[in-house]
């Protein structure tokens, strides 16, 4: 750089203006894709295919020069684009569609399904989402303008990985009523699911509402320590059948027999959530615990829940025979 300057100073730069734009648009490239987080590899990618694409034209290389006045902006062919889509991520389609016209070209060219808007899969897998895109998309809000649902979604990844300098950084500050207005139940919700203790203090001192699911989804996820504190709070937050129906599910016993310690309720789907997912220890404590139950709905549970499941019924069948006798 430095000596690329001191040729300017003394007219003696013979780099053609196009081989340099290619190269500093390459470089702001690289810029961007560290800061959003990008793999290295995906970086190295595009490197590589702007060096082959300088081998195959040579005219770029050889410093072939334009008419003056005629030199325009240069930009990445769409051929490299597609080399580029072809090796994104699934999760990167969405934003790489997002950035241009040539960029969208350059994904069906690749064989890649165009996606322009993101969709729920059904599942609560958070991992794809960096610190750096939900900070991103916190910088670029504007509470009169910005669409609400867009910025609940932002904050729903933030909370649910435990995302707490995104909250501290770009929504400590603000009138109440708007910031009030970002956040609901499910944010809450999605901090407690992920056992982020820190992300749900600071969201319920903000005034975050949270319900009967927040408590559920903490069980869901095994947090003991964030249920208990949650209880411990006035008032409490509340509770329902569905934190010892998720406790079953997933095989949180501990959560199960704090939970009902403190008077929580329960009923026969407990049993049943356990069957189906092959809890067998779980099973045998909610029944010797008293858990209403039946028989023929966990025999059910247990067949739809697969081999494993039907398994673990057969074996839990020998020990409520026993308990009868």
């Amino acid at each position: 750089m430095v000596l690329q300057k001191r040729r300017r100073r003394e007219g003696t730069d013979t780099e053609p203006a196009s081989v340099k734009a290619l190269r500093l648009e390459v470089e702001e490239l690289k810029i961007a894709k560290l800061e959003a987080g990008d793999p290295p590899a995906l970086v190295k990618a595009l490197s590589d295919e702007v060096e082959r694409l300088k081998l195959r034209d040579p005219k770029l290389e050889a410093g072939c020069k334009t008419p003056q006045g005629e030199e325009k902006e240069v930009k990445l062919p769409t051929e490299v684009w597609v080399n580029v889509a072809k090796k994104l991520d699934p999760n990167e389609v969405c934003s790489f569609a997002l950035v241009s016209k040539q960029l969208r070209e350059a994904q069906v060219l690749a064989g890649r399904k165009l996606v322009t808007r993101p969709v729920w899969n059904g599942g609560l897998s958070l991992t794809n989402f960096t610190e750096d895109w939900c900070a991103y998309w916190s910088r670029k809000v504007i509470e009169d303008h910005t669409d609400p649902e867009l910025i609940k979604r932002v904050l729903y990844v933030a909370a649910g990985q435990g995302y707490l300098q995104v909250f501290e950084k770009y929504w400590s500050q603000g009138p109440q009523e708007k910031l009030s207005k970002l956040w609901d139940i499910e944010t809450c919700r999605f901090a407690a699911y992920g056992g982020h203790l820190e992300v749900l203090k600071w969201l319920r001192a903000k005034g975050c509402p949270w319900g009967i699911s927040t408590s559920s989804w903490a069980a869901h996820g095994g947090h003991l320590e964030v249920l208990q504190w949650m209880r411990a709070q006035h008032p409490p937050c509340p509770w329902g059948s569905n934190l010892c129906y998720f406790a079953a599910l997933k095989g949180h016993l501990e959560v199960l027999r704090w939970a009902r310690s403190q008077g929580c309720p329960w009923d026969g789907r407990a049993p049943r959530a356990a069957a189906r997912d092959g809890q067998l220890e779980v099973l045998v404590w909610l029944i010797n615990e008293g858990c209403p139950y039946s028989k023929r709905k966990c025999r059910r549970a247990a067949e739809e829940g697969g081999e494993r499941a039907r398994e673990v019924w057969e074996r839990a069948r020998e020990f409520l025979e026993w308990l009868e006798e």
